[in-house]
């Protein structure tokens, strides 16, 4: 069977594609193309592996076939069986199209456009394979197509679970932080292990967990498993390899001050249980303390990073204006350290009391978010 292309893309919650772009950079693999919330690349099966493993806010890896113009549907029909689908999907494997995306194109009937794809993909495979009708019965492989201008890309997910699922939340609290929405403020905040991070909302410890695993080097997802091992392109052995280089990286002689905290003690317990999972537990310090009392002890400079209650699924809106309030408190009594707070409200400054360097929107999923950031005067 001939390789893969090499072609890939890489999902993230939209206002992070330039992060992504930059991690994509770090394992070196430049950017190819860039739309709201993807990423397209090219790389080889250990780049694939490394990025599966290393990719801190990317939500998905995915396989790019290849692009064909498709005004219609039979243009459509005739562009998705020339793709090598053989080389992602298994004889008895199911197909999934589980989202179609249409931008100023012809074909915008979702449903329409899925049933021709998927017979496409079917009657491709099943000339290669030599059957008249598939099994189905093998793991299902999930096919986004997104068409833009006429011109149809369909992306296969080699990522199975989001990459956001690092396998070390057990547990959760109401409305957690998605892990690489996360790891995305460390990145746009600056934050590095030589400074003092604190997060005195910190729920489950979802942002503590991340800067954890991120100042000691290790790569957030090689605790879990990938669709792209079960396929028939996988390579083991470069698999293998690329996880045991990226263990042989991660840097256990670290000390770093990152103390999370919440007034509830459930949280707290919960946010302790999830970092001992991740293997960080000896790492980071979750307290129960009013938001007062989070940042203390006569440190100069650090940074405060938070995801504060919107008053939506927890307590109510005034409650969660009041909190935005006193978080304000804190930066006039601390003036060395920065301020980064992730809201679902743009006007969450006019409550803190103070103008933001920057508001950032960022969406995963149907979730629009503020990230409102106030960095202190030394680094403004």
């Amino acid at each position: 069977m001939p390789k893969p292309s090499g072609a890939y893309a890489a999902i993230c919650p939209i206002g992070l594609e330039k992060v992504l772009a930059q991690e994509l950079s770090r394992i070196g693999i430049e950017a190819e193309s860039r739309h709201p919330g993807r990423i397209g690349f090219r790389t080889d099966p250990r780049g694939l592996a490394s990025a599966l493993c290393s990719l801190r806010t990317a939500d998905r890896v995915l396989a790019a076939p290849g692009s064909f113009h498709a005004p219609d549907f039979d243009s459509l029909f005739e562009g998705m069986r020339s793709l090598p689908w053989e080389q992602w999907v298994g004889r008895e494997d199911r197909v999934t199209i589980v989202r179609v995306r249409s931008r100023a194109s012809a074909l915008e009937a979702q449903t329409s456009v899925q049933a021709v794809a998927h017979k496409a993909v079917y009657e491709r495979l099943g000339r290669v394979y030599k059957v008249s009708r598939l099994p189905q019965t093998g793991p299902e492989r999930e096919l986004r197509l997104y068409l833009e201008d006429d011109l149809c890309t369909p992306l296969l997910d080699l990522s199975g679970d989001p990459l956001y699922k690092r396998g070390w939340r057990v547990e959760s609290v109401e409305a957690p932080l998605r892990e690489t929405v996360a790891a995305g403020l460390l990145f746009l905040s600056g934050w590095t292990r030589k400074r003092p991070l604190r997060d005195p909302f910190c729920g489950g410890g979802t942002l503590a967990v991340e800067a954890a695993l991120w100042a000691r080097d290790e790569a957030p997802n090689l605790r879990r498993r990938f669709a792209w091992e079960t396929m028939p392109s996988f390579e083991p052995e470069v698999f293998r390899d690329v996880r045991r280089d990226l263990e042989s990286r991660i840097r256990r002689d670290i000390r770093v001050d990152i103390l999370g905290s919440d007034r509830d003690e459930t949280a707290v317990a919960v946010a302790r249980a999830n970092a001992r999972r991740a293997g960080v537990g000896d790492l980071v310090r979750f307290e129960r303390l009013d938001m007062a009392e989070s940042v203390s002890g006569g440190l100069p400079e650090g940074l405060v990073l938070s995801n504060p209650p919107y008053g939506l699924r927890m307590g109510t809106e005034t409650e969660a204006e009041a909190l935005w309030r006193q978080a304000g408190g804190l930066r006039d009594r601390y003036p060395g350290w920065s301020f980064g707070f992730i809201a679902n409200r743009e006007d969450f400054p006019a409550f803190f009391g103070a103008r933001p360097a920057s508001s950032r929107v960022i969406q995963a999923g149907a979730e629009k978010l503020w990230f409102h950031w106030f960095p202190s005067a030394s680094r403004s």
